[in-house]
């Protein structure tokens, strides 16, 4: 496995060394290479929809770049100038212009400064497969990241974030939430990771490494049916749920809420379940820790994105799409959403569900 060999790849040498290392191999080092994997069979219920991108798969190439003398532009789009130069294949245009720029920045000349900040890195998915994986590029390349005084990630204030950080030992004083101050910085000792996805894809190194942080030590509970509830929140809400958890009672399928748990706690729920069913959202993200051939039943009216598709197929579970209809009763139309212009109204839109049993009972099942 491929967590198996960055760790071999740890050497007994102090942070600052390898770091120093890493700036003199033109400042950029490459930790896992990109790879295609063969096509995988399509769901049908997703294969007309607006936002279907394909059935081949593709593992992104990670590197970590450092600098002795950097700017950072940390916008979901970054850009990175190294002695006053582009650093090509981290930088975006709009933002490396932007430090060109820049008149006014935050002077972090004094700190050794790492940036984990990852695009959507505050929400609970993104976090856990975009955010925490550069930990592990800085782990396995031997540095300590208690050796930074500051690591910036997109957003501090979140329970998981916080138990993430300290089960992975990390000093919680050191982390700092992107803002307005830091989001252009400039500072003597520097280091980033590239984006560890490709497409939402989740590659066997990810899922090894969450696995490894919060359910390596857990034990395996008599198997279990879940329903994800997402009537806390704000979005894509059953509105008839009340009536849906009951035909769900009757097959002995139980609710529970990911949002009142810690990451620990939902590990070891999802390590147990033999069948997840839930609306598209955050909490298809703890199917993670199921284990292989688990049944994971995902519901959507019109949104959907194939990210828990594509982590269902790396962790080896069953996939089964389910559309069901919007909160109006109608059946949306999935080849014909427009997602340029309606995004959001469709991110958001609530649903019904009906006779659910009926397709549980399928033969796929």
């Amino acid at each position: 496995m491929f967590l198996n060999r960055l760790k071999r790849l740890s050497k007994p040498k102090n942070s600052q060394f390898i770091i120093d290392d890493i700036i003199n191999r033109s400042e950029k080092i490459t930790i896992k290479r990109g790879a295609q994997y063969p096509a995988v069979a399509v769901p049908e219920a997703v294969s007309q929809h607006a936002r279907f991108r394909g059935n081949v798969f593709k593992q992104k190439g990670v590197a970590v770049f450092a600098s002795n003398n950097a700017m950072a532009c940390l916008d979901e789009e970054k850009g990175f100038l190294s002695h006053g130069k582009v650093v090509n294949g981290f930088s975006y245009k709009a933002a490396a212009d932007k430090l060109n720029a820049a008149k006014e920045y935050a002077d972090y000349s004094k700190c050794k400064v790492l940036d984990l900040t990852s695009p959507g890195g505050k929400f609970y998915s993104h976090f856990l497969f975009d955010v925490l994986p550069k930990v592990q590029a800085i782990k396995s390349l031997g540095i300590d990241l208690n050796f930074f005084d500051k690591i910036i990630i997109n957003f501090k204030d979140l329970p998981f974030i916080k138990e993430a950080f300290e089960i992975l030992n990390i000093d919680f004083n050191k982390v700092e939430g992107r803002s307005a101050y830091n989001r252009i910085l400039k500072c003597s000792c520097f280091v980033s990771v590239s984006e560890p996805r490709d497409a939402l894809y989740t590659s066997d190194w990810i899922v090894d490494f969450i696995r490894e942080t919060f359910s390596s030590n857990l034990p395996i509970s008599a198997g279990t049916s879940l329903y994800i509830s997402r009537n806390l929140g704000s979005k894509r809400i059953i509105t008839n749920e009340n009536e849906f958890i009951n035909e769900l009672h009757l097959a002995g399928i139980d609710t529970i809420y990911c949002e009142k748990n810690t990451v620990k706690q939902n590990a070891k729920i999802f390590r147990a379940a033999n069948v997840v069913v839930a609306p598209h959202g955050a909490g298809l993200a703890n199917i993670v820790f199921c284990r292989p051939g688990t049944t994971v039943v995902e519901l959507f009216s019109s949104h959907w994105s194939d990210e828990f598709w594509k982590l269902c197929v790396a962790c080896g579970l069953n996939y089964i799409p389910v559309q069901v209809e919007r909160e109006d009763g109608s059946m949306a139309n999935l080849a014909t959403l427009d997602y340029v212009n309606s995004y959001l109204k469709l991110n958001a839109e609530n649903m019904r569900v009906n006779n659910f049993l009926s397709l549980f009972n399928r033969t796929d099942f």
